[in-house]
């Protein structure tokens, strides 16, 4: 039984070791940077690394949005975005590239800092407590959130434990949103936007293969597809909302179709442009009502023979 024992350590070892020096470049690299980043932090020179608000700006320490993934607070944290980052990098970044696996994260993480420091001063507007400029701020929880959608994406039918890999971004989002609310965590504020600029980034913008940066159509990947069945339909209009306030401030584009492209694809494109007032229904409506309207002239002027030319033109302008 003793050596059973130790010849599954062994194995258990050897497989450890094998998953290290077989891992990715970037994905080597950012986990001996977590590692470094936790070892500086425990001898405290980890603070020209984190987000200070008043810091950032105020003395141009412009590279803590971007740094400040590198330093987690203890090693819980620690362990769990390395374990993501192994797990999902050495899945991710072979198949985008190295180059667009790191632009992934360098948006995410770059855009949850600007998101945090943001939300620091607005506190501070509001409260005039100054201590929201004064607080120290870091993790690499929005990269795991942007991960997990990656696994989303690429991997969400394939069992993890007892659920898909597809609802793992919405269970992180539940526990974010949890430490948000309960203890007002800056890093479950970090895992919350990551999850949002990460599926955003991969929805509307990456570039991969004959993609060429205008994300993905189907909708199987769209906003409500993070909610349970039940609340699917109010975010899908929430999601069809804000898609196309997006689109009238050239935040995203929508593609034209083409022949290639499936009718699901199509249908989403179609409902994403008609949900600002576009509506099939409520058009078919203004329509009816012109109708009724250039009838009820035709009727007062006794000139039934021009009733093709107004109507004609009762529908071009509606």
């Amino acid at each position: 039984t003793m050596e059973m024992e130790s010849l599954d350590n062994n194995i258990e070892r050897v497989d450890l070791l094998q998953i290290l020096k077989t891992l990715p470049a970037l994905t080597k690299a950012l986990a001996a940077g977590l590692v470094c980043g936790y070892l500086l932090n425990l001898v405290g020179m980890a603070d020209a690394l984190r987000i200070i608000p008043n810091n950032t700006i105020g003395n141009f320490h412009v590279w803590t949005l971007l740094t400040h993934c590198l330093v987690e607070n203890g090693l819980l944290q620690l362990a769990g975005s390395l374990v993501a980052l192994i797990m999902i990098g050495r899945l991710l970044e072979p198949l985008w590239g190295t180059v667009e696996f790191g632009t992934l994260l360098v948006a995410v993480v770059g855009s949850a800092g600007v998101a945090v420091w943001a939300g620091c001063y607005v506190l501070f507007q509001t409260s005039g407590n100054t201590s929201h400029l004064l607080v120290n701020i870091s993790g690499f929880q929005a990269a795991v959130g942007a991960l997990l959608v990656g696994t989303k994406l690429h991997a969400g039918e394939q069992p993890v434990g007892i659920i898909q890999a597809k609802w793992l971004p919405s269970l992180y989002l539940i526990i974010c949103l949890s430490l948000s609310v309960a203890i007002e965590s800056s890093s479950g504020f970090l895992g919350l936007v990551g999850v949002y600029f990460g599926w955003v980034y991969l929805r509307f913008w990456q570039s991969e293969g004959d993609n060429t940066g205008e994300g993905r159509a189907n909708p199987e990947f769209g906003f409500d597809s993070f909610f349970p069945e039940p609340l699917q339909p109010g975010a899908q209009v929430v999601g069809r909302l804000v898609f196309n306030l997006a689109a009238l401030c050239r935040l995203v584009k929508k593609k034209p179709l083409d022949g290639s492209q499936s009718d699901r694809a199509h249908k989403f494109y179609a409902s994403e442009g008609s949900a600002l007032g576009t509506n099939p229904t409520i058009a078919e409506r203004r329509r009816q009502q012109a109708q009724q309207e250039v009838e009820a002239r035709l009727a007062q002027a006794g000139k039934p023979d021009s009733s093709d030319n107004l109507l004609a033109d009762g529908a071009y302008m509606v």
